[in-house]
């Protein structure tokens, strides 16, 4: 009896030891993305090497808001000053909270030294994302040669 007793001890301490192990491990590697005001938007996504899949961390990402014409022609610039700015986390997640809604142009880098624009992949022109108020733009993964 005291042998029985003996290993369903040791079973219940290995299992709740394998309960306690999953319980602490991150559900996630994502950032936690806040919900935008009403009047404000959030851009979100991830940056990882093409070859590698490795993400870039601490890597500067910009926007360059868009600028329309009454034609409807744009072009963007980016303010070194006063353009949205972010790094990437660890795992090279980037969130832009509570931006003015609008239509931007996302700039990887330092453009005074080494920068790269993401482009549309069908046009080769300079891929713009859209804002939109009270919502959370999620791009995805984009996976870039930087």
């Amino acid at each position: 009896m005291k042998k029985y007793l003996l290993t369903l001890l040791l079973l219940v301490l290995i299992v709740s030891f394998t309960l306690v192990g999953c319980t602490n491990k991150p559900a996630s590697l994502a950032p936690t993305i806040p919900t935008p005001e009403a009047t404000k938007t959030v851009i979100t996504g991830q940056l990882v090497n093409k070859a590698s899949s490795i993400p870039y961390t601490n890597t500067l990402v910009r926007l360059a808001e868009v600028y329309r014409n009454e034609q409807g022609e744009g072009a963007f610039a980016l303010d070194q000053s006063y353009s949205p700015g972010t790094y990437t986390d660890e795992n090279g997640y980037f969130v832009f909270s509570n931006l003015t809604p609008g239509e931007f142009v996302m700039v990887i880098g330092d453009p005074t030294v080494n920068y790269l624009i993401i482009t549309d992949e069908t046009t080769n022109q300079a891929k713009i994302y859209k804002g939109d108020p009270g919502q959370i733009l999620d791009i995805g993964t984009l996976s870039i040669e930087f």
